[in-house]
């Protein structure tokens, strides 16, 4: 992950030769041509000898004071801030930048009033305040766009794309890593590319793309050997190890990762190295070698303990707590799992402790601006007193006597000045007072047509499901009523023999079977369509909900000679309302019983991918056609009909997406005519659920 925090500082320090620097520094005649050549030396040791720039920010800082040099101070402070942002000191970085911020802004220069926001964005990003991070990244890119800054947009591009790969959405952060890397291709900027490279790996590795994510790094590590940019080379050969890890290519990762960390040492980036020790950790954990796990995670756990970064800690002590777990160890375990679970809660409450301090910085940078307004207010005051003065003094024998004139006609215009600016003051008001009368009328309006359309929509919404209720109704109702009907019309009649009645009211027994199911989804679908039934979720054994819909069920598939197979590990645990996902697999099973015959068989298994898992009933019945497997989870009216002719209205299959998607999960169905069906839903796991093999029990 590489942060553009300043888009052509390496490369022009890389055209920079030290000897020259040195020997301009030596000639200098005066203290503002030192400070140049100081703050060009920031640029050169930057990326491979932080500390010393670091040294020479804070003394360009102090000699720039001394010059009061408004320009060459917020310069100084601008570079203190983002080499403080590599030691992960953030909130000296940010005291630093709001401040040059604030003197950018009275001197008026646009391009580094956008770097400052630039910078302001990567804190907050590395801080995980992704919204105060995007509201600054914006303002920079909208200033780079005016000034037509290709340098500036690229980078801004890039650090959009990392913010939207953190949130999960690849395909936004794909395409700003793209117009990033377009930007720098057409201006030939190798650490631009560089970095673009190494972003479009992370997503392709995300992807699960591991041959094209290795390209990428490989493209990136090559360029940054050959401009020695050490910090990039850091980070792409650990991304390297990262992507072998998950390949299994553990040896590879090993050598990639420690040679990362061997050159990470002199460049004293603990965030990196606590990282990286957390990266061996993972590997090792993979591997089996859990004490050697142990041993790096603890590495991990100590330095940034140290600097302060909660998130690196909580992995530590999440890589600990699953080595202790597969060691048997059981007590250090449980002790590292309520470490982690205590350092998730921390992770919330330090962002909330930060939405708090960001609020205290935007009082501190109004605080910071006005002072630094108010100072040069008065420095202009003072300059003028002077001239003022001086002129007094000049002109005084010969305007002595017209002086009492000059203050008469003074007096005067300054009376009709002030009538004037009284009556414009008072129409001014006026004014104001009607315009925002007129926009609060205006506001109202926008609120009733909103509320209308709200209304508008909602109604439409209910008439659509009444009509297609009482079309389910008045369909599905009619048929067994009207065999009711015409069985006792019969049997009054005495016109069956009692071979008939027994073949009749079996038939009619399963038509009421089935018309009772159908009677309580629709109770239930149209009081969650009322109420707004609400999701309870708690841990749930899915093994468990599955054994008793099958126990529950047995007699309707073994009535059809369908056998009922559960493949579902036994602590499989999901964290869902367990009535709703009772309900969903009831309905399930029971569609894929109607749809198989004699013979035939319905597996229920479950598996995990990822944090989610992912339930399903197969079956190897009659399959579903194309045109009706579209529509499956809509409330549309149409009827299907069973393998024993049983009949059906899909409004089951609707209550079921209503219940998955409640529990935040997902619904789908996969079948082909024929050759039977799967239909399937993901729902969250609880951290106690991991897949192996699961056990089969048959019925």
């Amino acid at each position: 992950m590489l942060v553009l925090v300043f888009c052509t500082g390496y490369t022009q320090a890389q055209e920079t030769n030290i000897e020259h620097l040195v020997q301009d520094f030596q000639q200098a005649t005066n203290d503002t041509a030192r400070l140049e050549v100081m703050l060009k030396c920031i640029d050169y040791y930057y990326e491979n000898n932080p500390d010393t720039a670091l040294v020479i920010a804070y003394r360009s800082e102090k000699l720039a004071q001394k010059l009061q040099n408004e320009m060459f101070l917020a310069h100084a402070e601008r570079e203190v801030a983002r080499l403080l942002r590599r030691t992960g000191d953030y909130r000296n970085a940010m005291a630093y930048i709001t401040r040059a911020l604030a003197r950018e802004k009275i001197i008026g220069n646009k391009n580094n009033i956008s770097k400052a926001h630039n910078i302001i964005g990567v804190l907050y990003y590395e801080q995980s305040n992704f919204i105060d991070a995007l509201k600054h990244y914006l303002h920079s890119l909208k200033i780079y766009e005016e000034l037509e800054n290709k340098d500036g947009i690229a980078s801004i591009y890039n650090n959009l794309g990392l913010l939207y790969k953190e949130k999960g959405e690849f395909d936004q952060a794909l395409e700003h890593y793209k117009k990033s890397l377009e930007i720098n291709e057409s201006l030939n900027d190798s650490i631009g590319l560089a970095y673009g490279y190494n972003n479009l790996g992370v997503i392709y590795r995300t992807k699960g793309n591991y041959k094209t994510s290795l390209e990428y790094f490989n493209k990136s590590l090559k360029i940054k050997e050959a401009l020695d940019n050490k910090d990039g080379i850091v980070s792409s050969l650990l991304n390297l190890g990262i992507t072998y890890n998950k390949q299994g290519l553990f040896n590879d990762a090993i050598e990639v990762v420690l040679k990362a960390l061997k050159i990470n040492k002199p460049l004293h980036n603990l965030a990196r190295e606590s990282k990286t020790y957390n990266i061996l950790a993972e590997i090792y954990l993979k591997m089996g070698a859990y004490h050697k796990s142990v041993a790096y995670s603890k590495k991990a756990y100590e330095i940034s303990k140290k600097i302060g970064n909660i998130k690196i800690v909580q992995e530590a002590t999440e890589i600990q707590y699953k080595a202790y777990k597969q060691m048997g160890r059981h007590e250090s375990a449980l002790q590292f799992f309520e470490i982690t679970q205590s350092l998730n809660d921390s992770l919330i409450q330090v962002q909330k402790i930060a939405d708090l301090e960001n609020l205290r910085e935007n009082y501190e940078i109004e605080k910071q601006q006005i002072q630094i307004e108010s100072l040069n207010k008065d420095r202009i005051i003072q300059q003028e007193q002077i001239q003022r003065q001086s002129m007094q003094r000049n002109v005084l024998v010969v305007v002595l006597t017209f002086l009492a004139i000059i203050a008469s006609i003074l007096y005067k215009n300054n009376r009709r000045k002030q009538k004037s600016n009284n009556i414009l003051t008072q129409k001014h008001t006026e004014i104001e007072l009607k315009n925002k009368e007129l926009a609060r009328l205006n506001q109202e309006i926008v609120n009733q047509n909103q509320s209308i359309s709200i209304q508008k929509n909602n109604l439409e919404e209910l008439n659509h499901i009444k009509n297609n209720l009482f079309t389910i109704v008045s369909h599905d109702f009619r048929s067994p009523l009207k065999s009711i009907q015409g069985f006792l019309n019969l049997l009054g009649m005495g016109a069956l023999s009692q071979e008939e009645t027994n073949k009749l009211v079996d038939d009619l027994r399963t038509k009421v079977e089935m018309t009772t199911d159908f009677l309580e989804n629709l109770l239930t679908w149209a009081r969650n369509q009322m109420y707004k039934i609400e999701s309870k979720p708690q841990p749930v054994n899915l093994k468990k909900i599955a054994e008793d819909n099958v126990a529950l069920l047995k007699p309707v598939a073994d009535k059809k000679g369908v056998k009922l197979i559960i493949e579902i590990h036994d602590n499989f645990e999901a964290f869902a309302d367990a009535n709703m996902i009772n309900l969903v697999i009831r309905n399930l099973v029971v569609n894929a019983i109607k749809f198989t015959s004699e013979g035939d068989h319905i597996k229920l298994s479950a598996m995990r991918e990822g944090s989610k898992g992912v339930f399903s009933v197969v079956d190897n019945g009659i399959g579903i056609d194309e045109r009706i497997l579209s529509k499956l989870f809509d409330l549309e009216t149409y009827s299907t009909t069973g393998t024993a002719n049983e009949k059906g209205t899909g409004l089951g299959l609707v209550l079921c997406k209503d219940f998955v998607e409640k529990n935040r999960g997902t619904i789908w169905a996969e079948s082909k005519l024929g050759e039977g069906s799967v239909f399937s839903f993901s729902i969250p796991l609880t951290p106690n659920s991991y897949e192996i093999p699961a056990k089969v029990t048959t019925s």
